[in-house]
């Protein structure tokens, strides 16, 4: 790739397709070799296809949450109010099973 590109421009930069056979093969085989090695259930290639389409818009969700909560934190700082400006955590409402 490198010397197909001209000396002025940036390098070139490597997508992911989950549409692209041969990459969606890869992913399964290297998923599916890794759960092995872990003990989990391994997966077909229609499920990696469809978990490879929500990756990207979770990263971008939880970037956003967590900026917001940067900028919430930013304005106590701000106005002076450090001691209420502390570390935040969040939980995974899905994640989280109350005790009964």
């Amino acid at each position: 790739m490198k010397s197909n590109i001209s000396g002025n421009s940036a390098d070139p930069i490597i997508t992911f397709d989950k549409d692209d056979v041969d990459t969606l093969d890869f992913v399964t085989a290297s998923a599916n070799i890794r759960s092995i090695v872990f003990g989990i259930e391994a997966k077909s290639r229609f499920d990696i296809k469809q978990m490879a389409g929500n990756i990207i818009p979770a990263i971008a969700t939880t970037n956003a949450i967590i900026a917001g909560l940067c900028v919430l934190q930013a304005f106590k700082v701000l106005r002076g109010d450090f001691s209420s400006a502390k570390e935040v955590s969040m939980l995974c409402a899905k994640c989280f099973v109350p005790s009964r």
